[in-house]
């Protein structure tokens, strides 16, 4: 009866949206035009377009997302392939009633079209419904759970120059109780922000807008301005910066000459601290990012990242940072050394056009001397990732794999005050599971026209922390507090991966899923969440979730870390 109703409800907002988007069709008519600012930040499709993107001929710079709609349509077009999977007249009508010309247009809006398009010499403007409505029953627990997501997406263009998007949607969920567990330790909904009980309790509610303009004055600058996520890396994980945490204000220059793409990020981050998420102004931090993308040789790409974070009440915003091509790591020593510094690498090798191995490797702080011990000195801080990615196995078209790992030391990302650790909104900017793990996944991906299969597979562990005592997992403690002393050096060595209440994390997601419509990204999909996580400390859990439901594809969701 809860499913039936929250249909019913959905049915009504669908509604009121189509109302809604028709009257912004009307206003923008005169006012506007229609284009893509980004290509989704969506795993399963950006796979698909990386077919093409990893052709050892084309000079791409792939560890930059979301990817600019307009680089990615330079190499393929993307509107003329969604266009091989239309049928302008599936039910054999001749157009000779306004009854018949009424059902071709409804099936063309439902299954081919946008809902609201406009291509005029000035604006080009596209808007979609958003949908996310699943239901399903976790057959261990013999109990029902659902999520209800709806909203709009839109996205354009103004003459040759600006582009611009916008997506809101509110959700209404009952979350399988590890969901709910992780929210309600954390706060916030994974990667979703903060939430609201409702149904006395039972359900979760929350909202998610996102937007961003761009200007590309010339074929070498784009800037960026929005409040959303960004992500480096060429892996299903980033070591350095990921979409894992809330969405948050940014400012992005692009700059784009021979073979290089030289990116400058500046973010404002929150902190909203473990104790109570009651209306207030959380602990505001700003976030400087350079990154480099070196196309060396047709093969091989090399990029270096380097980012500092700063707390907003010790000094403001710090405009020595935003010289967009200095070092950072100098002007923070001389500052007093009170900002926290990530470097990193990212390292991608096309073996041949259908095959990529990929690496990164995320340096927070290391010491020599004691790196030469082997000791396991707290203070080297560091990470790596190493990946493999499979174009057209087989030579099927649109079969394609991926395997990687990822572990990460104790205390990397940490800073001495926790709210300035490489984190958002009481999330990880990097890594979902922090420091202190290890991990590997496997995922296969086939994309046959409507068709769209997925099976990943992840295996971590991961080291928490016990009866209070830091292990180096949690990012979110100070590198200073309670760390644990293994070795009777008041806790300078002795650390290991996964050290601690070691927690074990067997995952697996099937999904089946037909494109309803190509243009609006909506998926019926069909699957299986299968969790199985041991604890050396605690109790077990396992879930195994089989769910149907509606899915606009526009980003990634992380469930499967916790």
């Amino acid at each position: 009866t809860v499913v039936l109703e929250h249909l019913y409800l959905t049915s009504i907002m669908i509604t009121k949206l189509r109302i809604q988007l028709a009257f912004i069709a009307l206003v923008f008519t005169s006012i506007l035009q229609a284009q893509q600012l980004f290509l989704p930040l969506d795993h399963d499709e950006n796979a698909f377009v990386e077919m093409y993107l990893s052709d050892v001929n084309v000079n791409s710079n792939t560890s930059i997302k979301p990817y600019f709609y307009q680089d990615v349509k330079n190499v393929i077009n993307i509107d003329s392939i969604d266009s091989t999977v239309t049928d302008t007249n599936r039910l054999y009508l001749l157009p000779t009633s306004n009854w018949a010309k009424f059902l071709m247009w409804s099936e063309n809006k439902l299954l081919d079209e946008d809902l609201v398009y406009i291509n005029q010499p000035d604006l080009k403007l596209r808007a979609n419904m958003l949908l996310g409505l699943n239901a399903g029953n976790d057959t261990y627990l013999k109990e029902s759970f659902w999520n209800n997501t709806r909203g709009y997406w839109l996205s354009g263009q103004i003459g040759e120059k600006i582009f611009f998007e916008s997506a809101f949607y509110e959700n209404q969920a009952k979350l399988l109780p590890y969901i709910s567990q992780y929210a309600n330790s954390n706060f916030v909904v994974p990667g979703q922000g903060r939430f609201k009980l409702f149904k006395e309790g039972a359900g979760a509610d929350w909202g998610f807008s996102s937007g961003a303009v761009g200007y590309k004055p010339s074929k070498f600058f784009t800037a960026f301005i929005g409040h959303g996520k960004n992500f480096l890396g060429d892996g299903y994980r980033s070591l350095l910066l990921s979409d894992n945490s809330f969405n948050y204000p940014y400012f992005k220059l692009e700059t784009t000459v021979w073979n290089i793409k030289y990116v400058n990020l500046w973010a404002q981050l929150s902190h909203i601290g473990f104790q109570d998420a009651a209306d207030r102004n959380w602990t505001q931090k700003y976030l400087a990012v350079h990154y480099l993308s070196w196309n060396a040789t047709k093969r091989l790409n090399i990029g270096f990242y380097e980012s500092v974070s700063w707390l907003k009440a010790d000094k403001g915003f710090d405009w020595q940072y935003m010289n967009p091509i200095i070092f950072m790591r100098p002007v923070e020593w001389q500052n007093g050394s009170a900002d926290n510094v990530l470097l990193g690498a990212n390292v991608k090798f096309k073996v041949n056009n259908n095959v990529s191995i990929y690496g990164q490797a995320v340096l927070d702080d290391l010491k020599f001397s004691e790196l030469k011990k082997a000791n396991g000195y707290w203070g080297n801080k560091y990470g790596g990732q190493i990946g493999v990615k499979a174009y057209n196995l087989f030579k099927i078209y649109g079969l394609s794999a991926q395997a990687e790992y990822n572990v990460v030391r104790p205390f990397t990302y940490t800073h001495f005050d926790s709210a300035n650790a490489h984190t958002h909104m009481n999330e990880p900017l990097a890594h979902p599971l922090g420091a202190n793990f290890q991990e590997a996944i496997g995922i296969v991906r086939y994309k046959y026209k409507r068709h769209k299969f997925t099976l990943k597979v992840v295996w971590s562990e991961i080291g928490r922390d016990t009866s209070s005592v830091n292990h180096g997992g949690n990012v979110f403690y100070s590198y200073n507090t309670n760390r644990v002393d293994i070795n009777g050096d008041e806790g300078l060595t002795g650390y290991g991966i996964a050290q601690g209440d070691l927690s074990k994390l067997n995952y697996l997601d099937a999904r089946y899923g037909f494109m309803v419509n190509p243009r609006a990204r909506l998926y019926f999909e069909i699957g299986l969440k299968d969790r199985s996580l041991s604890k050396h400390y605690g109790n077990d859990s396992q879930n195994r979730f089989i769910y149907l439901g509606l899915r606009t594809t526009l980003n990634n969701t992380y469930n499967d870390h916790f």
